[in-house]
């Protein structure tokens, strides 16, 4: 699955500095059961970011970027 470059227009602030640009995977048929499961059970914000936790890869210098650092987005 290829990878997707996409920049974010408010950036994210870490460490004082802003990063504007961050990779997507394609969501898999896995994650979209997981998610259509969920979706009933959990707030739009909340599903959103379970949405970003799945596929983002990397957000600025995070590889690995966890929930507080998407919800700063």
């Amino acid at each position: 699955m290829a990878l997707v470059a996409v920049l974010l227009p408010g950036g994210y602030w870490h460490e004082g500095t802003r990063y504007r640009q961050a990779e997507l995977r394609p969501l898999s048929g896995a994650d979209e059961v997981v998610l259509a499961e969920a979706s009933q059970a959990l707030a739009p914000a909340t599903l959103a970011i379970e949405v970003l936790r799945r596929c983002l890869t990397t957000l600025g210098p995070l590889a690995a970027p966890d929930e507080a650092a998407l919800r700063a987005c």
